[in-house]
């Protein structure tokens, strides 16, 4: 946002008709932004005692930054089970997913009876005859 100072008051001044912002609201901002500035201030009147205080020497200067590194991912420790459950999982909701809603619940059905490897064989063939229609 680039506004002229003019534009800032204007809107200050409309938002406070409106009610949208008290004064008191602006007044506070103001006084935040005067805090803000004095510590600015002091934390570069440190910096600056501790730069001299250090000396300006050629290898201050040319210090390499780290790079960023991303962040390593945690490894899951799965049993085989949980992750052939996974696998299973991952299929039935691939096809399930393309099925209109009777389809959807008719394959529900067939999970709760007969299990997962049941309804994706039945949930493929409803994927596979949905997608010859077309």
């Amino acid at each position: 946002m680039n506004w002229t100072a003019e534009e800032a008051r204007y809107a200050l001044d409309h938002l406070v008709l409106r009610r949208k912002i008290r004064p008191a609201d602006v007044d506070k901002a103001l006084r935040d932004r005067k805090k803000e500035i004095q510590r600015i201030r002091e934390r570069l009147a440190e910096l600056e005692s501790l730069a001299g205080a250090l000396g300006t020497g050629r290898r201050a200067a040319t210090k390499r930054r780290r790079t960023k590194r991303p962040p390593m991912r945690r490894k899951l420790r799965l049993s085989a089970r949980v992750r052939s459950q996974l696998r299973l999982q991952g299929k039935y909701m691939g096809y399930v997913r393309r099925l209109t809603a009777a389809q959807k619940s008719q394959v529900r059905k067939v999970k709760e009876e007969k299990g997962w490897r049941e309804a994706i064989k039945m949930a493929s063939a409803l994927a596979k005859a949905g997608a010859q229609k077309r």
